[in-house]
């Protein structure tokens, strides 16, 4: 049985110290997320109150009355049958699909339809601005932002997309209330529970009460939500950074190369 060769034990000691320097970078930075998060949770708190109970009185409306005043301002993707995959072709009119709205990521590409589709669907046509809603699976309710390079497309039948009114509810309000824990809790429960969880029908979340506090706050909140999205985005980068880096040194030690 053959034995395995140990570096002495000053030279482990002096590869642990590394090893747990670049560990507690990650182990930082990761902190510093959740402090932001924590940030948010109580900015938002303080300044409006919780969604659902609403202690601070503010006005309710439902959807209907936050968005624009135009057909399809609430738009669910079309049916399955709309978009067989005999109909994608390598390059054309994006498809926008739930990872959009799971991740925020809208450098993501898979696939694409023609410009006659694209036109035949119109309806579902996706523009800078408006809000992209999951509607099924674990991750029920995520929904992220169209930004302005946003390329021309259509939902796919897993999104909902809805266009604000910006004079009554600013985007980035609106994304923080639909995912604050409480409405969460409140109105999607339900829909997690056994099976598949989909989003409910669209004439129930219709009657969804939402506060619309004075669009002057919420442009504020909206601004301190976004500065500190800038701040979260870099130390997410930073993270993988340092990810790499810990791999990178774990892998050195093993082979004896630290």
């Amino acid at each position: 049985m053959s034995k395995v060769s140990l570096p002495p034990l000053e030279e482990q000691r002096r590869i642990a110290a590394i090893l747990d320097k670049a560990d507690g970078v990650r182990r930082k930075r990761k902190e510093a997320i959740r402090l932001t998060e924590e940030l948010l949770k109580s900015t938002f708190l303080e300044m409006f109150g919780d969604p659902v109970t609403n202690p601070k009185g503010w006005e309710v409306k439902t959807i209907e009355d936050i968005t624009v005043n135009q057909k399809g301002a609430i738009k669910r993707g079309p049916f399955g049958g709309a978009l067989k995959k005999d109909i994608f072709i390598q390059a054309g009119f994006l498809v926008y699909e739930q990872y959009h709205a799971l991740n925020n990521d809208f450098s993501f590409e898979r696939y694409y339809i023609s410009e006659d589709k694209f036109e035949e669907m119109k309806g579902f046509e996706v523009k800078p601005g408006d809000i992209i809603i999951s509607c099924s699976g674990v991750y029920l309710g995520k929904l992220a932002i169209v930004p302005e390079n946003a390329k021309l497309g259509i939902i796919n039948q897993a999104l909902l997309r809805i266009t604000l009114n910006q004079r009554k509810m600013n985007n980035y309000f609106f994304l923080y209330h639909f995912s604050h824990e409480s409405f969460r809790d409140k109105f999607f429960a339900a829909n997690r529970g056994s099976g598949v969880p989909n989003f409910p029908p669209i004439s129930e979340f219709k009657t969804f009460p939402f506060i619309v506090p004075p669009i002057e706050d919420q442009n504020k909140f909206s601004a301190r939500l976004q500065q500190i999205q800038g701040f979260q985005s870099k130390a997410y980068e930073s993270i993988k950074e340092s990810e790499n880096l810990f791999n990178s040194l774990l892998q050195r030690a093993f082979r004896g190369e630290l």
